[in-house]
């Protein structure tokens, strides 16, 4: 396996719930066939997490192999964290490492590790930390994008190409919902931002491709993160099609001891579940554009003769609620499911597979996006012990799913919309402990209790497995160095 090395495409998505994948809820109506082809002809990754459910810190990682706490970025940099500047003069990111093995390494799409700009609240002149210094060729979208309407490099695409572009809000949503922006495109699907991406992405394929050398490029979808926009014949796949409410949207997730900044994004109380399934239409129809350019790349490869010797990596940053947990909207702020764990799919070509490799093999050991770092780098040929990484590369698992793995994963989450806090999830077999820094602990057992109903923090019975999770935290903690403040404020604020 691995004779010649092979050309690398990842693709990322932003805030993407696995509802919105065929492969991973058969029941789900969102339609992705591209991505669930991708599946059955790959590995499907049963249990990936993120290592923290918000953008910049989760990119981050994947840039260096390392936890947000080790890496500095805490919080998204449009969130005024200057932590990011701890990035600036690394050399030992992704890109240049995969550089330095001879590899050409393009990006596209958002960024969100850096902006250009005074930041007009703080009055904080950011350097330019952008894919173009950090070893990549190809696209600076400084910032978060907005879903990357503004850019004058868009504008200019819509122009040269004479369409217009267009959205027209389908209807008026809930106050509470108003920053969750959904519409229809008027222009052609052309005019759309995931097109635009998928045109230069096969601009930068084909330009690599000349040079005759292994080359990886970083896809980034702004979506399906809101604003939700699709183009006419996405959204008709979903007009009529009726959505039943999350098992967990009731009043009884309403009383849940959570911590408190969870609350103010709960809104069971205000908004009626057709304001959440109108919404879930928008979202479906956003993700069925994405994976239709999704196909649009993989259509290339195979033209163009490089699927052969390309492996194709897919996952998303972290999850989303839209809805779940009594209303909960966005990200952050608490430990369930639906934000942490995340689509993680890798396809091999047949000529470098493994002799054991199964289509449509799924792996059920915990696994983090801090792996796709040492992955990458392992795929590349670098030397298994200089790849330097606070994660392990997937490929041992791929080959043996069996193999020895770690027993456990963690996320942690500090910062959003500069609102600060401590908290830290460990998952351990079938359960996951949530530490809060500023609420009562969270225990969950997910096989009994799949949906996290249930907080047994308080329960007698499960005093034991309650101790092994905390001193499974704290020895992750240790092995990550995690700042001894923070290590110290754990000790002392873990309680049931």
């Amino acid at each position: 396996m691995m004779s010649d090395r092979p050309n690398i495409l990842f693709i990322l998505t932003d805030q993407h719930r696995l509802s919105g994948l065929g492969c991973y809820e058969p029941n789900t109506p969102c339609q992705t066939p591209h991505l669930d082809r991708l599946a059955r002809e790959g590995i499907l990754f049963q249990n990936a997490y993120t290592p923290c459910p918000v953008c910049t810190p989760t990119r981050a990682s994947i840039l260096t192999g390392e936890f947000p706490h080790t890496h500095g970025m805490r919080g998204n940099v449009s969130c005024h964290n200057i932590d990011s500047q701890i990035m600036r003069c690394r050399d030992d990111t992704l890109a240049y490492r995969l550089g330095r093995l001879g590899y050409s390494c393009g990006y596209n799409g958002k960024w969100h590790m850096g902006v250009e700009t005074r930041q007009a609240t703080t009055d904080i002149i950011y350097p330019g930390f952008l894919p173009s210094s950090t070893g990549f060729e190809g696209y600076d979208y400084p910032g978060h994008g907005g879903g990357g309407h503004g850019y004058p490099d868009y504008k200019r695409f819509l122009q040269e190409n004479g369409w217009s572009h267009e959205v027209i809000k389908d209807r008026p949503i809930a106050e509470e919902l108003s920053d969750r922006g959904y519409g229809r495109i008027t222009g052609p699907l052309e005019s759309t931002i995931p097109y635009y991406l998928g045109t230069h992405t096969i601009q930068l394929m084909e330009d690599f491709r000349s040079r005759r050398k292994p080359w990886f490029i970083w896809h980034s979808f702004w979506g399906p993160h809101e604003p939700y926009y699709a183009t006419g014949e996405f959204l008709d796949i979903y007009r009529n099609v009726s959505i039943p409410p999350w098992d967990t949207f009731s009043s009884e997730f309403a009383q849940m001891d959570m911590p408190h900044a969870a609350k103010r994004v709960q809104h069971y109380e205000r908004i009626a579940w057709y304001h959440w399934e109108e919404l879930l239409r928008h979202y479906y129809a956003f993700v069925t554009l994405i994976d239709h350019q999704i196909g649009r790349l993989i259509e290339y490869l195979e033209e163009s003769g490089q699927k052969e010797n390309t492996v194709l990596v897919f996952a998303a940053d972290h999850g989303e609620t839209l809805g779940s947990h009594a209303g909960l909207s966005d990200k952050g702020w608490h430990h369930f499911e639906e934000i942490q764990r995340v689509p993680l799919i890798l396809w091999l070509p047949e000529t470098l597979r493994f002799e054991n490799m199964k289509n449509g093999q799924r792996v059920d050991s915990l696994v983090s996006l801090c792996d796709l770092f040492p992955t990458f780098l392992d795929l590349a040929g670098e030397e298994k012990d200089r790849i330097g990484s606070q994660g392990s590369s997937l490929l041992p698992l791929v080959e043996d799913p069996e193999c020895a793995w770690r027993d456990a994963v963690a996320c942690e989450f500090w910062a959003l919309a500069g609102v600060y806090t401590n908290m830290v999830s460990i998952r351990k077999g079938q359960f996951k402990y949530g530490w809060n820094g500023d609420a009562s602990d969270e225990l969950y057992d997910l096989q009994e209790d799949p949906n996290e109903r249930s907080n047994l923090i308080q329960s007698r019975s499960h005093r034991d497995v309650l101790q092994r999770l905390r001193q499974r935290m704290l020895q992750w903690m240790d092995e990550t160095d995690m700042p001894s403040p923070i290590r110290k404020h754990f000790l002392q604020t873990s309680r049931d």
